[in-house]
């Protein structure tokens, strides 16, 4: 997750958590219920936005079965002055987008200064801490120390107010026995319920995370309520209120650092109350059990990430399980990039490019290979000219199966035979005449990437008609609602594809009318593309296509697409027909 997602959730919880103590549990049940819920809920509100406890694990694998493949160089093919858009070296300030190396440059340079900042305000008050506790143990070394059976007693003539640091209790003097037996009796209070532990440790938690408000007011909070609870055991004692008053006042203007506790810390006139009041926590058990729904749902919220089920673009009922494990595996390694030299591995066996075919064909011994499934992956920047030499082998050898390994994702797809005349349930290549038979200029929108990974697209008619500038952006940085809106055309622009209204028939019987788009997407590569920004492509190009259905499975159906019946998702998969094409990568050296 972002740091800026971080604390924001963090800041919700930690809000939420503090109101609902304030609210709930305050002056309301017993203190040391008030004490865990501070110190647990703080903690939570830091760890709750980072868990990723998946509601619905699958592994991300997108099947592109719908995709057809065109083994014709291009199709209307975009202007000249448009094509060079998309280059580096275009001069076109018009679309020109600002460089991702500027863009890069820029977050880093932020980045780097909120980093050097956080870190430095967190280094100084975690350095504050360190040296009010070295101060602490230097003034106990020069102190007379008595020990006792519960702590140990630091006498010094510097010490104006008492206080105590974990079993140590420090005071001076100058007291009355009645003064000295009451401030001894506070302090040991704090000694024995282990204060001093609660509260170095929320010292350092706000430390750490000082930009969060509530963690200094849970941090006060906390603080009243370890007095609170000290003050009771001195009443409790059988001290009398007006002389424990009269002792406490006379504290009221010395000094003891922040991490201690001590007779006058939150010295408050709620504090007085609270010592007038029988704190009997009444219904405590049942106030803290209604904050646990709250909880809950802030760890629902939070820190739960509901994972997107398989995005399965077939129409088939064909699950993850059904398919047949992965058999051959082919790396695309780099041996010299500068040279433009790469390594290809068969089965973690080096292989040269020529024999993939052969060694493919050997592996599996003539069986049947249309239902095979090759996995191919490759390192970074790998440029997608080699992986077509390889496909073009993989289809000599009917392996034609194949699934793209990314390290976040998968991505299958069925290429064509090899022989355009051979028989197949696979869509066929078709020529360029054929293709613009049936997709019109306005129904056809094209997806381009140069050798930089940046993507040119938009539809031709508009580009022809220069009635809108191309959508011009790195891969990385695609936004996919740019798409959804060309292949939906929700506005009935012109210059986007055609939408048809067709009546279909629902599982229920019933007939309803659908806008149904015309729209082909069409996507390009250069041989100079990158393996990963070719992947990247076809997930965002799909990713639209589902989004669209997800939305109109929700809009007509009331729920996701993976809960639809075989009859309901019929539907929705006619209405949004995704129609993409692949077209062969162009040869930057032509």
């Amino acid at each position: 997750m972002s740091v800026i997602s971080f604390i924001v959730e963090s800041l919700i919880c930690s809000g939420l958590f503090l109101v609902l103590y304030r609210w709930m549990l305050a002056k309301k049940v017993g203190f040391r219920i008030c004490r865990a819920y501070l110190i647990v809920t703080m903690v939570l509100s830091v760890t709750i936005p980072i868990m990723d406890v998946p509601l619905y694990p699958s592994e991300n694998v997108v099947r592109l079965s719908e995709w057809t493949v065109f083994s014709f160089d291009d199709f209307g093919a975009v202007p000249a002055d448009l094509e060079e858009a998309v280059a580096v070296n275009h001069n076109s300030e018009a679309i020109k987008p600002e460089s991702s190396a500027q863009i890069t440059g820029k977050s880093i340079d932020l980045k780097l200064i909120l980093t050097i900042l956080y870190t430095l305000v967190g280094a100084i008050s975690l350095a504050l801490l360190a040296y009010n506790t070295a101060r602490i143990y230097r003034l106990r070394s020069k102190s007379k120390l008595t020990y006792e059976e519960d702590y140990t007693l630091a006498e010094h003539e510097d010490i104006k107010t008492p206080f105590s640091f974990i079993r140590t209790i420090f005071m001076g003097f100058n007291y009355e026995p009645q003064e000295r037996r009451q401030i001894l009796t506070h302090e040991a209070s704090h000694v024995r319920h282990r204060h001093s532990y609660e509260r170095l440790f929320m010292s350092v938690l706000r430390s750490i995370f000082w930009f969060n408000p509530f963690f200094w007011m849970a941090e006060k909070d906390l603080e009243e309520v370890q007095e609170w609870e000290a003050d009771k055991d001195v009443l409790d004692e059988g001290w009398n209120l007006k002389t424990y008053r009269t002792t406490i006042f006379k504290q009221l203007f010395g000094y003891n650092p922040d991490i201690t506790c001590g007779l006058n810390h939150s010295l408050t006139k709620q504090r007085f109350i609270m010592m007038t009041q029988s704190h009997r926590g009444k219904g405590a058990w049942l106030r803290l059990a209604a904050t646990l729904p709250v909880i809950a749902l802030v760890f629902l919220a939070f820190g739960c990430g509901v994972k997107s089920q398989e995005e399965a673009v077939e129409t088939t009922n064909l699950t993850l399980d059904e398919q047949e494990p992965l058999t051959f595996r082919i790396h695309v390694a780099k041996s010299n990039e500068e040279k433009g030299t790469y390594s290809i591995y068969c089965n973690d066996n080096l292989t040269d490019i020529e024999t993939i075919s052969k060694t493919v064909s050997e592996y599996f011994s003539g069986e049947e290979m249309y239902n095979t499934t090759v996995s191919i992956s490759a390192d970074e920047n790998v440029p997608m000219g080699i992986i077509t030499d390889i496909k073009e082998q993989l289809r000599d050898a009917r392996a034609l199966k194949v699934r793209y390994e990314t390290d976040d994702s998968a991505i299958e797809k069925r290429m064509p035979p090899a022989n355009t005349e051979e028989k197949s349930d696979e869509p066929r290549f078709m020529s360029p005449e054929e293709f613009a038979n049936d997709v019109s200029r306005r129904n056809h929108i094209f997806f381009k990437i140069n050798s930089n990974d940046k993507v040119l697209m938009g539809t031709y008619r508009s580009v022809r008609d220069a009635s809108e500038k191309p959508y011009i952006v790195n891969v990385e940085d695609f936004d996919i609602d740019v798409l959804k809106r060309m292949i939906s055309n929700p506005e009935n622009k012109v210059t986007y594809p055609e939408c048809e209204t067709h009546k279909f028939t629902m599982p229920d019987g019933s007939t309803r009318q659908f806008r149904v788009s015309k729209g082909m997407v069409s996507l390009q590569i250069d041989r100079g593309t990158s393996y990963e920004g070719y992947t990247k492509a076809m997930e965002c190009i799909t990713s639209a296509y589902n989004e669209l259905r997800e939305e109109l499975s929700s809009e007509v159906f009331g729920k996701p697409l993976a809960d639809l019946s075989d009859a309901e998702m019929q539907v929705i998969y006619m209405a949004i027909p995704m129609n993409v094409s692949e077209l062969e990568p162009k040869d930057s050296k032509r």
